[in-house]
């Protein structure tokens, strides 16, 4: 590995402009466990502490607000969502 950090807070999910001029970043993003390998390929690991219900397909117990959370860690890092159930 490369690099690992736990509650890496790089991202902010808008630019606040006041007047037309920039003023500050805003709403951060905390992305609980950020791995990225020798190859520069990024992992983030969200932590919710939930139990995967199996009855749920396809969703298994993910709620929209979950999905949100990881779509604005993509949309900001320019990452690619990928999501691997085992």
């Amino acid at each position: 590995m490369k690099e690992v950090t736990k509650q890496k807070s790089n991202l902010y999910l808008s630019d606040l402009y006041v007047n037309d001029s920039f003023s500050q970043r805003v709403f951060n993003l905390r992305q609980d466990i950020f791995i990225k390998d020798l190859d520069d390929n990024i992992l983030i690991l969200d932590t919710k502490y939930k139990v995967f219900d199996t009855r749920d397909k396809p969703k298994f117990g993910i709620n929209q607000g979950d999905m949100y959370q990881m779509a604005s860690y993509a949309l900001r890092g320019g990452y690619k969502i990928t999501i691997n159930l085992q």
